[in-house]
């Protein structure tokens, strides 16, 4: 619906046109002069947002699985947390409280629920009621405790490791999805939602960010391409039948968790994920000694802080400085200590 400022008979009035009962106009009891219209621009900007927030706002009593399907309509890409809706779904907001937060954790840690997940429930939980209040939705979004995420995992495959996967894999798809992950450290969604128009083969260069979409937290980069990647890309795009460089049976792969887990009990491999390669391209880049920021930029990181805290104790010269400074501050002790027991010119006395 299209709002816009007029006058009738003297006064500044707001108009727009409502399909089937023609236009209409509300006046905004201002007189139409030039000094009064800025007020009234104003006035016709507030009137249209209360508008739209009113032909938003979900019909009868507003609850948690109203807000949290316009929270996931909003951002289509952020996975629904079906524990959420089990449980908050016929809640208002009033009813949450720090309390009821806590029964929640308890209950998913009883489950054995990583606490990683739990954290991320709690995050879109909190979002959802942000987002409601922001709609004026609710007048006020409780507030929610998010649980510590634990330390982070530190699983990366050996090299070894990482060909007896490749090995294991027993369809082309989850084979090349598995080799861009090793060799660009990429999210599991910006591979599966790369096309081939973010391919080039001229510069030797993957464009993960998808054109006109949001730039998040998690941002998406630029990386090249190394020669042994090349070559498989380049057969996946003479075979192609879809825009997507992952696809399968004429159609986008929309996840690879089945095939990629089949794979792992194939070789063996446990505790692995479609996330664990991601660490493990960083790890060995890392190990082999490329800079902080480098590894930062090929993950997407907007600063080297969190590659810092994740990655740094991989690098050959990791505390190196430090190390070393203590070495020679206790060399240099020891040597005037072994000097002053043997006598200044190093022999005995007496």
């Amino acid at each position: 619906m299209q709002y816009r400022l007029g006058r009738y008979r003297g006064v500044w009035c707001v108009i727009w046109v409502e399909p089937g009962r023609g236009t209409k106009r509300r006046s905004l009891c201002l007189e139409a002069s030039q000094g009064n219209r800025p007020a009234a621009e104003a006035a016709v900007a507030e009137y249209a947002a209360a508008r739209r927030r009113e032909a938003g706002r979900p019909v009868g009593i507003v609850t948690v699985e109203k807000m949290l399907d316009a929270y996931h309509q909003a951002r289509p890409k952020q996975p629904k947390r079906q524990a959420l809706y089990a449980h908050f779904g016929n809640w208002t907001a009033e009813a949450i409280d720090l309390f009821a937060c806590e029964q929640y954790i308890e209950r998913r840690r009883a489950l054995g629920i990583a606490p990683a997940t739990i954290h991320s429930e709690m995050a879109t939980l909190r979002s959802a009621l942000l987002r409601a209040k922001a709609a004026k939705w609710i007048e006020e979004a409780p507030a929610v405790r998010k649980p510590d995420k634990g330390p982070p995992r530190d699983r990366w495959l050996t090299p070894e490791e990482a060909n007896k996967l490749l090995d294991n894999a027993a369809s082309y798809h989850i084979k090349l999805f598995i080799q861009i992950a090793l060799y660009t450290g990429a999210r599991k969604g910006a591979i599966l939602g790369l096309t081939w128009d973010r391919v080039s083969f001229d510069m030797a260069r993957i464009n993960f960010a998808e054109p006109g979409a949001e730039t998040g937290r998690k941002r998406r980069a630029i990386v090249p391409i190394q020669p042994g990647l090349l070559e498989a890309l380049k057969e996946a795009y003479e075979g192609r039948t879809t825009d997507y460089v992952i696809e399968w049976a004429g159609g986008r792969v929309q996840n690879v968790k089945r095939g990629f887990m089949e794979a792992c009990r194939r070789a063996g491999l446990s505790d692995v994920t479609p996330h664990t390669l991601r660490h493990t391209a960083a790890s060995w880049a890392a190990q082999a000694g490329a800079p902080m920021w480098e590894i930062a930029g090929m993950l997407g990181h907007t600063t080297t802080e969190i590659t810092q805290r994740v990655y740094a104790k991989h690098h050959p010269d990791f505390l190196k400085n430090a190390s070393s400074a203590i070495e020679l501050r206790l060399h240099s002790a020891r040597s005037v200590h072994a000097n002053q027991k043997t006598g200044t010119n190093g022999e005995n006395d007496g």
